[in-house]
């Protein structure tokens, strides 16, 4: 009995023990955070949005889960790989051109068939908050364009990955997760 009880202490032991990074990786996650700030302080980045998660409830999961069989996507989860949704963030403006799927809030859509988010206007109350610790950043700001307001949160990560939640005061919440690069000089 007690014999039994070693082996699974050690057993425990062994398995909570984490692995030792090496100065190798420790000195590259440093790096890539470091080019991470840069970027973000530069303001010139552009956000690709390759999956969308929309917020709904469950008789819209149902109806979607029906109607989505058989493809990729399913229960609240949209494939974006056909599509070039992006995000653009240049100095004080932003762009961006998100394919949206969930509950529009208003009838002020002048073509009910195109309900992607969109607009190219300048930025407001732009925040950045880094959190050293789990090596991310945090990107929040509000935009509006014709018709709504978006509140806009970007997490970004070292490794080039991120996820970008839109708060539309006209539709319901939906997040984004994708990659983010260096915007290109000329656009």
């Amino acid at each position: 009995m007690k014999i039994r009880s070693l082996l699974i202490s050690v057993l425990i032991i062994l398995l909570g023990c984490k692995t030792i990074p090496n100065e190798e990786d420790l000195a590259s996650e440093s790096s890539e955070f470091k080019a991470l700030k840069t970027l973000v302080d530069s303001r010139n980045l552009v956000f690709e949005a390759q999956v969308a998660y929309p917020f709904q409830t469950n008789d819209i999961i149902d109806v979607s889960n029906e109607l989505m069989s058989q493809t990729e996507n399913a229960n609240g989860r949209f494939s974006l790989s056909a599509n070039e949704d992006y995000l653009k963030l240049k100095h004080d403006s932003t762009s961006a051109r998100l394919s949206y799927f969930g509950e529009l809030r208003t009838s002020g859509y002048s073509d009910a068939r195109d309900t992607n988010i969109e607009f190219n206007n300048t930025v407001s109350d732009y925040k950045v908050k880094i959190n050293e610790k789990k090596r991310h950043i945090s990107i929040s700001f509000k935009v509006k364009n014709e018709t709504e307001q978006f509140n806009i949160k970007l997490l970004l990560f070292s490794s080039q990955k991120g996820n970008l939640t839109v708060y539309g005061s006209n539709r319901t919440t939906i997040r984004y997760d994708g990659e983010f690069r260096p915007s290109k000089k000329h656009n």
